[in-house]
């Protein structure tokens, strides 16, 4: 990514971290607009999403987030805990055991469709 980029998502969680949500979410479009399918500026999108109680949205980002960056166990943990907020256990327990495959070295399996 570069160097605007990056700034633009050090604010966005500057805001995030202050509560200034709408902020952070500005300022994270900004950076991905400059750098468009950054996992990590996406996993960061939809923190502040589901922050602001928008989980459909939230789970969106995080599902083009796992596209880009498969192997990231962080990212099935945020979207596991998205999904519990929708009530989603199943596909929560999923990415919980995806999270874990990751972190031993695996590759997770596909989702169940």
């Amino acid at each position: 990514a570069d160097a605007e980029a990056e700034g633009a998502a050090r604010r966005a969680d500057e805001h995030y971290r202050a509560n200034r949500h709408a902020e952070a979410l500005a300022e994270v479009d900004a950076a991905l607009t400059r750098a468009p399918g950054t996992a990590r500026y996406e996993a960061l999108r939809a923190r502040i999403l589901a922050i602001m109680g928008r989980n459909d949205e939230a789970l969106t980002q995080l599902n083009t987030a796992v596209q880009h960056d498969p192997l990231n166990a962080d990212l099935y943990d945020q979207r596991a805990a998205v999904h519990s907020a929708l009530g989603n256990e199943g596909d929560a327990d999923f990415d919980v055991r995806a999270a874990t495959r990751c972190r031993s070295g695996n590759i997770p399996e596909a989702p169940p469709q």
